[in-house]
């Protein structure tokens, strides 16, 4: 049975509890784990393996940092002598961890059963429990965003899983079987996913370098996140990201898009104007947009009207179009282009067994030039926290975000710096901008 899926739903329980910030969450997990081993000292580097083994959650190192920080300051679990880390626990807080992790474990043992029973009985498949795990976490991280949509609106599109995606294609089919048969195990589910969103934010190396005034700040955001914005993909993904870019212009944020990218959302609506009344529309080939165009019944003209309303949309929410900064004139600050579209499709295919390296060449190809750009306008600096970024790409794309990340760090050197990432995701910077606030973090996340 793996560890990390109870985790997920103890993340999502102690959310509840606390409606404090992300790293608090965290913090009964490690006054458990202080108890079970029994440290006298604690290590950070030992501690994260600990972790590891114990939940199944894998905590970047300064991230833990910081939760131990957090542990020691605000609940006295250790304290520090001569830098290093001693524990101090004469009494466990959270002596309803172990609890929580019982009913947690019960709850998730549920899912399992009744995962490999649905398999059985309408496809004939016999599954492990170990195989529906891994199909678990498997989907979680392409699709947790479009569980959490279900179960705000019943209309909205989980992903058309392909049949020759097996296990993928017999859980996604049992989401919607038990969303509309059985609540009680998808509100558990729904926990689960809630609880992976939660750990996907501190996942993330350089999350302390949220700090300071961004009034200097320029994000250039992605195509997916346009497309959701201008509500593309339904109002539920649109009011979602509207609260997003309203809490960026508080915080004096400057929002542009790169020209290519407004080509990338034209591109799509044009093809989906060529596609939506065809007779030989295929529902298993089509985007997300044209799979929401189609559940609302939309024609050509609707479509020619959400073109049309490109532009208002840029001025609705102040964001600014600009070229690309041009590369010839850039030459000491370009990348080495082929170096990081290697990471990107290594990242892609990891992730994806079915990943298209043919149809997705132009996607990368943007996605690429983008970053290449933020490190033009960077001109070589180095900035250690967001405040002095002065530029950012910001992201849906979790796995180009974390392709980016291992270029970057493969060429600048990380052994004394914190360092500033020129990609990022919409997740990771939206919580961190709101983490000072639960209530609003609470109601972003029930949206989204």
């Amino acid at each position: 049975m793996n560890n990390a899926i109870t985790s997920l739903s103890i993340l999502k329980v102690h959310w509840d509890e606390f409606q404090k910030d992300y790293i608090d969450n965290f913090v009964p997990f490690v006054g458990n784990l202080i108890s079970i081993k029994d440290y006298t000292e604690i290590k950070i580097e030992n501690f994260i393996i600990d972790f590891e083994k114990e939940y199944g959650l894998k905590i970047p190192y300064f991230a833990m940092k910081s939760i131990l920080i957090r542990a020691k300051n605000n609940y006295s679990l250790i304290k520090e002598e001569n830098h290093q880390y001693i524990p101090n626990i004469k009494q466990n807080p959270f002596q309803n961890f172990a609890q929580c992790s019982k009913d947690q474990l019960r709850k998730h043992n549920k899912i399992i059963s009744e995962l490999i029973k649905f398999s059985k009985d309408k496809y004939n498949k016999e599954i492990t429990e170990n195989e529906a795990d891994d199909v678990i976490i498997k989907y979680l991280k392409k699709y947790d965003i479009d569980i959490v949509f279900l179960s705000t609106n019943s209309n909205s599109l989980l992903p058309n899983v392909s049949p020759q995606k097996e296990l993928l294609y017999i859980f996604n089919n049992f989401i919607i079987e038990i969303n509309n048969n059985e609540p009680m195990l998808f509100n558990h589910l729904l926990e689960i996913t809630i609880g992976h969103m939660v750990s996907n934010t501190i996942l993330y190396e350089g999350y302390q370098l949220i700090q300071g005034n961004l009034n200097k700040v320029t994000v250039f955001v992605d195509t997916p996140i346009l497309i959701k914005l201008f509500g593309l993909e339904g109002p539920e993904r649109a009011n979602a990201y509207s609260e997003l870019f309203e809490y960026l212009k508080k915080n004096k944020v400057t929002i542009k898009v790169f020209n290519h990218n407004i080509d990338e959302i034209l591109n799509i609506l044009n093809d989906c104007k060529n596609w939506i009344e065809h007779i030989d529309f295929d529902y298993n080939k089509a985007s997300r947009v044209m799979k929401y165009f189609k559940s609302q019944r939309k024609k050509i003209s609707d479509i020619e009207h959400e073109i049309a309303m490109i532009d208002e949309n840029l001025n609705r929410y102040y964001i600014i179009s600009e070229d690309k900064p041009d590369s010839f004139e850039n030459q000491k600050y370009e990348i080495d282009h082929q170096k990081l579209i290697g990471i990107v499709k290594s990242i892609y295919s990891n992730n994806d067994i079915y990943f298209d390296e043919n149809n997705a060449e132009r996607a990368i190809y943007n996605d690429i030039e983008s970053i290449a750009s933020i490190f033009r306008l960077r001109k070589g600096k180095k900035p250690r926290n967001i405040k002095n970024a002065e530029f950012i790409f910001l992201t849906s794309n979790s796995s180009l975000a974390n392709a980016s990340n291992r270029y970057e760090k493969s060429e600048v050197n990380y052994s004394n710096i914190d360092y500033c990432p020129v990609c990022m995701t919409d997740t990771f910077l939206g919580t961190f901008l709101w983490h000072n606030s639960s209530a609003q973090i609470t109601n972003v996340n029930r949206k989204k």
